[in-house]
Parts: structure tokens; C-alpha cells; sequence
């Protein structure tokens, strides 16, 4: 990623209204597609946690899922596990194939959310550039 999309990621994460930008999507693409990104962690987990939330909520249900959660209860679990890294899940990869649905769509909201979950609940991250 160029020193532009920098400037973007910064603009996203001090900007009140969050909008998406190409240059935005291209970064969630390029980590779905290698698993990598050139910023680093803090920099690019603010946009990356509005991507999660939006996947959340587009798989919105009604009623409660296997493990007896409401969707709110369940989205507050999904984003405070995610919340919690402190730098990049093991899982990168597969948390933005799924967020930009890359991988066969599920055929209903609660696999999902269940293939979400899955990749939040790792413990191992891997360590992005220090660069900026």
C-alpha cells in the first residue's frame, strides 16, 4: 500500500463520520489476499473493526442463536473479542475474506457469524511493521 492510502487510514480513523474510500477497500482486499499489510496494527484496526461491524450487522437475526445469545449480546461478544488484540489476529486473513465474502456465501446469518466467531477466538496474533 502506498503512502496515500497512509494518508486515508489516517483521515478514517480522525474523522467523526467514517466513510469507506477505494483506497480503504483496497487495503481489506490486499490483507484477504496475502494475509499482510505494510501499516501497522493500530493504524489499520480502527477501519477493520468497521468493516466487522458492518459484516455484524448485515447477518442481523431475530430470536436467539445455539448458545441461547441475542444478535446484541452475540455482536458485543464478536467486537470485544476483537477489541482486545492488541496486534493482529493469527486469523487476519480469514477475518477479511469473510468480511468481504470472499469465500462461499453462507446460507444463512448465523454461519456467518459463527465463521466470525471462529476466527476471533484465537489467542496467537502476528506482529505487522512498525513503519509507518
Amino acid at each position: 500500500m502506498s503512502g496515500d492510502s497512509l494518508e486515508e487510514i489516517q483521515k478514517f480513523n480522525n474523522s467523526s463520520s467514517k466513510e469507506e474510500t477505494p483506497a480503504l477497500s483496497q487495503l481489506i482486499e490486499s490483507i484477504a489476499k496475502n494475509g499482510r499489510t505494510s501499516h501497522k496494527w493500530s493504524d489499520v484496526k480502527p477501519f477493520i473493526r468497521f468493516k466487522l461491524e458492518e459484516t455484524i450487522n448485515k447477518a442481523q437475526f431475530s430470536g436467539t442463536n445455539t448458545k441461547n445469545q441475542t444478535f446484541e449480546q452475540l455482536k458485543l461478544r464478536l467486537l470485544s473479542q476483537f477489541d482486545a488484540f492488541q496486534e493482529a489476529p493469527f486469523t487476519l486473513q480469514r477475518l477479511c475474506e469473510i468480511i468481504l465474502g470472499l469465500s462461499a456465501p453462507y446460507s444463512n446469518p448465523h454461519k456467518t457469524l459463527y465463521a466470525l466467531e471462529k476466527s476471533l477466538t484465537v489467542t496467537s496474533t502476528i506482529s505487522l511493521p512498525n513503519k509507518q
